[in-house]
């Protein structure tokens, strides 16, 4: 999945602030040609070339299977060669048959203490919990990625309301969750930075009003019938840290699980102390232990799983997070929950408001569940620079293509080139910029209203998002989705 840039901050007349995105840089090594697909397309071109030169005939019918590798090399879909799509659904189907997407839990597992990342495969295999060693945080946990030799705090939060709000506290919140991003993706030895706003449905308390009343009766009754289930949202902030970069800090608070907690509390407490004014409650701020992050994850795939939680969120040890995985080319069943995940890989190319993406996550009407996922992680100014000047190159190309072959100039091109050429001028005052991407993960309780709900979630952000399907990808969508910040890895 390619990443893109955080674009141009401007204010507006209101006092909200808009932004405008800069697209992901698609460029290669010779127009949108990358180093496979100048490989895998050059040698059966040099060898129709090898031919004309000894007298053959180019169009013969032997050449006929060169010209089509050459043709495939060159196909480019949203960034990312035919070669790399075929790679991708032949790695599924290879997966399909050797029976690596279905998995179930035994019903041994159960009342017997479980894994604290009750996942399959690879991603259970690599991942596990180390609580925290002499702070504050008294049954906090961190994950360790053995793989990628990373450690992960998880904060979960509930989020102001934001639709209601006014529009000075809007412009406060955006710059408040704008500096917490910037700032804390900066931190001495942060690889990544996911946060998460959630919309999950759970069962309505039951706190009808009693009495006879022509009132209480009737909240009573829509209660009953019409209300059984209510929205809930929260935010979930997952900061990654490198271990090598961290190591000398680690090694100063005493080495092991104590320095690595010691050097994540550090990490944690900075990034909390500017949630409030990026719009989440400071005081509903908890970092998770292994049983609140199992409930997180319980929620996700069982409607029911609310029941089985404490006040705290905490799931039972001897409760497995999901006992079945289907996956499938553009969905993934897990338990009594589909879901499918689509990565947004264009943003908006004009000028958005602050909070534009609220309607996508509380909008869709009632019953829609969705998780929108952003990971972002701080540049260099050398990156950004690289970045947005090889985008300048590749459009430079593709205006020179257009002149040589008479087509009409494309006035997005000019467009995106004049923005691009701002951003860059923008860049030498700054000394670093953020890097993200943005996945959308939708659920439900059936395919049926999973299909409608990706098609309104789809129209309802035409124009200002394009969603890849993910097709053989569902389940790497399905642990991005997952409260581990595992979206950027």
């Amino acid at each position: 999945m390619a990443s893109g840039d955080n674009g141009d901050r401007r204010g507006n007349a209101g006092g909200i602030p808009s932004a405008s995105f800069s697209p992901p840089s698609r460029a290669g090594v010779i127009l949108w040609l990358k180093p496979h697909q100048l490989v895998l397309g050059g040698i059966p071109l040099a060898l129709i070339l090898l031919q004309v030169v000894q007298g053959g005939d180019m169009l013969s019918m032997r050449n006929i299977p060169l010209a089509v590798l050459i043709a495939v090399s060159a196909i480019d879909v949203n960034g990312r060669s035919l070669w790399q799509i075929l790679a991708t659904r032949l790695g599924f189907q290879l997966r399909r048959a050797t029976g690596q997407t279905r998995w179930t839990v035994s019903p041994m597992a159960v009342d017997t203490v479980t894994a604290m990342i009750d996942l399959p495969g690879a991603a259970g295999e690599r991942l596990r919990r180390v609580e925290l060693v002499d702070t504050m945080f008294a049954g906090a946990s961190y994950l360790e990625d053995l793989a990628d030799g990373t450690v992960t705090a998880v904060l979960r939060a509930d989020a102001a309301n934001w639709m209601f709000a006014p529009s000075r506290a809007q412009a406060e919140r955006a710059a408040g969750f704008r500096e917490m991003q910037r700032v804390t993706c900066m931190l001495p030895g942060v690889r990544r930075v996911d946060t998460q706003m959630r919309c999950l449905m759970r069962p309505a308390p039951d706190d009808a009003p009693q009495g006879d009343g022509f009132a209480e009766r009737d909240v009573r009754w829509v209660r009953e019938h019409k209300m059984r289930a209510e929205p809930l949202y929260d935010v979930t902030i997952a900061i990654t840290l490198d271990r090598r970069s961290i190591a000398r800090e680690v090694k100063a608070e005493g080495g092991g699980a104590k320095g690595v907690s010691a050097v994540l509390k550090d990490r944690v407490l900075k990034c909390a102390d500017m949630l409030a004014k990026a719009g989440i409650n400071r005081g509903s701020v908890v970092w998770q232990d292994a049983q609140m992050l199992r409930g997180l994850m319980k929620t996700m795939s069982d409607p029911d799983a609310w029941m089985l939680l404490d006040r705290y969120g905490r799931l039972p040890d001897d409760i497995p997070v999901s006992s079945a995985y289907n996956v499938y080319d553009d969905r993934i069943q897990v338990d009594r929950t589909w879901a499918t995940t689509m990565w947004i890989d264009r943003w908006p190319g004009e000028e958005v408001m602050a909070g534009w993406l609220a309607e996508l996550v509380a909008g869709g009407g009632a019953g829609r569940q969705v998780i929108l996922t952003e990971s972002f992680r701080a540049t260099t100014r050398g990156e950004e620079v690289r970045d947005v000047d090889n985008r300048i190159a590749e459009i430079d190309r593709m205006i020179r293509l257009n002149q040589m072959t008479g087509k009409q100039p494309d006035p997005a091109l000019d467009k995106e080139r004049n923005d691009l050429k701002s951003r860059r001028r923008q860049i030498g005052d700054e000394e670093a910029g953020i890097r993200f991407r943005g996945l959308v993960t939708l659920l439900a309780g059936d395919e049926a209203s999973l299909d409608l709900s990706r098609s309104r979630a789809i129209g309802s952000a035409s124009g200002l998002l394009h969603f890849d399907k993910m097709i053989s990808q569902q389940w790497e969508g399905w642990l991005a989705a997952l409260p581990l910040g595992q979206a950027g890895r």
